[in-house]
């Protein structure tokens, strides 16, 4: 476990309004450019984790209209 890392296991709900609030501030960090998902997913897993992140990650910037 990699310490001061937030981790969610997505058990409730709200997680899922967590994780899309937390690659939402992602997109608009200019730290953050994610031309594809692999730098983004670099730079939030030392922060996040949940299930599943790589995959929503790249669904994310799939629909993002910014890396269109």
């Amino acid at each position: 476990m990699i310490p001061n890392r937030a981790i969610f296991d997505n058990a409730e709900n709200d997680n899922e309004i967590i994780e899309i609030d937390i690659l939402s501030e992602a997109q608009n960090n200019t730290y953050l450019i994610h031309l594809d998902g692999t730098k983004m997913y670099y730079d939030l897993k030392h922060i996040y984790w949940w299930p599943g992140m790589k995959h929503e990650i790249s669904e994310f910037i799939m629909i993002c209209l910014v890396c269109q």
